[in-house]
């Protein structure tokens, strides 16, 4: 089945706030945002947690480790390029953004603790167990921080199936980034140490 990306003229009335508020912010409406327009109540969903982003705990480059972990593990190329993109545009490092993709441990403790805790809560679904979670807080991280990945991981997930179903075209402003699974086609294994 082909979902093609809506213009701005024949978009879903519901959705065209939407729209137009991420074309303003961003410069453009991404094509994951134009295919996602065909249920206003998905895209409303979308927006909503990431605009409630904005009360996490976690600094902007752990919730993009925390979104690019998630894509990578989904084996969504479309969403990894973007987050890609948005990670390096607030200045992650390139090893970390590297190693990041490639599904290794980052050289930063802090933030492999943080990608190690995602992956056991993406392998688990949910169940974490309290070893990982113990290990996550020794890392330095709060209660709060637990649900805030939560969240992030709800949002992206969200995104990735869109994606793996609409299969939406990467925008330009993404395809520096470009990013492919392994050869096998398979979803990158979430491969966790705890």
């Amino acid at each position: 089945m082909t979902f093609e990306p809506y213009s701005t003229t024949d978009v879903p009335r519901a959705s065209q706030p939407i729209l137009a508020a991420t074309e303003k912010s961003l410069g453009f409406v991404p094509n994951l945002y134009r295919v996602m327009a065909e249920s206003p109540a998905a895209l409303s969903s979308y927006q909503a947690i990431g605009r409630a982003q904005q009360l996490s705990a976690l600094t902007d480059i752990e919730q993009q480790v925390v979104a690019v972990t998630v894509r990578i593990a989904n084996g969504c190329e479309y969403c990894v390029a973007a987050h890609s993109t948005l990670a390096k545009g607030l200045k992650i490092d390139s090893a970390t953004l590297s190693a990041l993709r490639l599904n290794h441990p980052l050289p930063q403790q802090r933030l492999e603790a943080l990608r190690q805790f995602t992956l056991s809560t993406l392998a688990h679904e949910g169940w974490t167990p309290d070893a990982s979670i113990q290990t996550f807080l020794d890392a330095g991280f709060k209660r709060q921080h637990i649900f805030d990945v939560i969240a992030l991981i709800a949002m992206k997930t969200l995104a990735n199936y869109v994606n793996h179903i609409a299969d939406p075209a990467l925008d330009k402003a993404f395809a520096d980034q470009a990013w492919h699974p392994p050869a096998t086609g398979a979803p990158v294994a979430a491969t966790y140490h705890y």
